[in-house]
């Protein structure tokens, strides 16, 4: 667990104590021999691991990432990352909305961070805004991150951070 996870599991088993009905969901894309669902302290753990992500596309534009560097043509390998990184979180967010409608979940808590933003989103992309109230709780962006070391921020770090904001109802901090 990093800061995050810590305070998603503090905060969701509290709030499974108090009597409310607790959903967590997760990119686990990195991990195959884990439950895909289980409760753990009463709170149900959505886990998308990496079989969600093997989609026609994503195996296409893997293909074609492997083949340009092993051929040494990097030329769109950028571009590459940036279209699997962009399918992926649009696969997040359409299982996310999938379990806000099977679950009838009331309101959804998301982080600012977004990991796939500092590493292969190196474009803006569109982040859903969902048909529940939405509370981003702000715990670090990769903007906030740079800044707070004294890097520079790119633009495409600012827009991604910025409309992920945006799609907020409510903010809070930890």
């Amino acid at each position: 667990y990093g800061g995050i996870g810590s305070v998603v599991k503090l905060v969701a088993e509290a709030m499974a104590v108090r009597g409310h009905k607790v959903f967590v969901a997760g990119n686990y894309a990195g991990f195959r021999d884990i439950d895909d669902i289980s409760i753990i302290n009463g709170v149900e753990i959505y886990r998308f691991t990496s079989k969600y992500y093997k989609t026609p596309c994503v195996r296409i534009l893997l293909l074609l990432l492997w083949l340009g560097n092993k051929s040494g043509i990097r030329i769109f390998s950028n571009k590459f990352r940036f279209w699997i990184a962009a399918l992926k979180h649009r696969i997040t967010e359409q299982k996310i909305e999938k379990l806000i409608q099977q679950c009838n979940i009331d309101i959804i808590e998301i982080p600012d961070f977004n990991d796939a933003v500092l590493h292969d989103l190196t474009y803006p992309v569109k982040h859903k805004k969902y048909q529940i109230p939405t509370v981003i709780r702000v715990h670090g962006s990769v903007s906030f991150l740079k800044y707070y070391f004294g890097n520079s921020i790119p633009q495409y770090i600012l827009k991604n951070d910025k409309a992920n904001l945006l799609r907020a109802d409510a903010i809070c901090a930890v």
